[in-house]
């Protein structure tokens, strides 16, 4: 399934369908601390399960950070 993910087309596996499973795939590559937008919509951590990907999703994953 392609979708997109801080505006880069990814190929990932079918199996991946819902928020969760993509944190997970993508462990690694991700912050401790982050916000997840699919489609121009916030999602709130306790729904990461619930919320199912598409094809042509598009995923921002941002990350916190301090400054002063």
């Amino acid at each position: 399934m392609k979708i997109k993910i801080n505006g880069k087309t990814e190929v990932i596996s079918d199996n991946i369908n819902n928020l969760s499973m993509l944190i997970d795939f993508l462990e690694d590559k991700i912050p401790k601390l982050f916000a997840i937008e699919k489609n121009g919509k916030i999602i709130y951590k306790e729904n990461y399960k619930k919320e199912t990907l598409k094809e042509n999703d598009e995923i921002e994953i941002v990350m916190f950070c301090g400054g002063g």
